[in-house]
Order: C-alpha cells, then sequence, then structure tokens
C-alpha cells in the first residue's frame, strides 16, 4: 500500500511539473480573458467584437512588458505590475498550475464593483 501511494504521489508531482504553464501559456490566458472582459463591457456586435480581439491582442503583447513570473516547478506566480513600482494595490497576481492560472490577488481599482 505504501508503495502504490508513494506512486501515486510521485505521479501527481510529476504531472504537476509537466503542467507548469510557462509565460506563452500566461500570454494567452491574458488574451483570452481580456477579450471576454472588454466584449462584456462593449457589449454585443461587430464593433464590440472587433474592439475586444483588438484590445486582447495588445494586452497579450504586453504582458510580457508588465509582468514577472515566479517558476517555482510545481506551480508558477505571475505578477502584473500596472504601476511600475511593486505597490501592492497596483498589483494582479495569478498561480499557474497544472495548465490553469487562478486568481489571488486583484488591484483594489479592479476589486471594487467587479464581476467575476
Amino acid at each position: 500500500m505504501r508503495i502504490l501511494l508513494s506512486l501515486l504521489a510521485g505521479f501527481a508531482l510529476a504531472a504537476l511539473v509537466f503542467t507548469n504553464p510557462g509565460m506563452d501559456d500566461f500570454q494567452a490566458f491574458v488574451r483570452a480573458r481580456s477579450e471576454t472582459v472588454i466584449r462584456g463591457e462593449a457589449g454585443e456586435g461587430t464593433f464590440a467584437r472587433m474592439l475586444s480581439r483588438f484590445g486582447a491582442q495588445v494586452a497579450g503583447a504586453l504582458v510580457n512588458r508588465v509582468s514577472d513570473r515566479d517558476d517555482y516547478g510545481l506551480f508558477s506566480v505571475y505578477t502584473i505590475d500596472f504601476g511600475g513600482d511593486g505597490q501592492a494595490d497596483e498589483r494582479w497576481r495569478f498561480i499557474g498550475a497544472a495548465g490553469r492560472f487562478f486568481e489571488i490577488d486583484a488591484p483594489a481599482s479592479l476589486r471594487n464593483g467587479r464581476r467575476r
């Protein structure tokens, strides 16, 4: 039984290492999330779709310049610093694990009145 549990734990850890998302994955996530947020604000219609696609492309292209990745092997922490000064009230943080991203902190300006 111990061997089986050890093998399962080892497999789970290896799976986490293998599925730890990289910066390219984060860039794609930011693009998709930006498009969803912009479309939600702009509504439906041809212009809204064009605007959301354009905004998502811009956000995806710029995310590498304004974000940092701390790689811990099993997972990564991504920080987008809108102010560029490291202040906690202007940081947006995500954990990337198992091929997914989970928001762990948002700037105060995004927390107030925001839809999730």
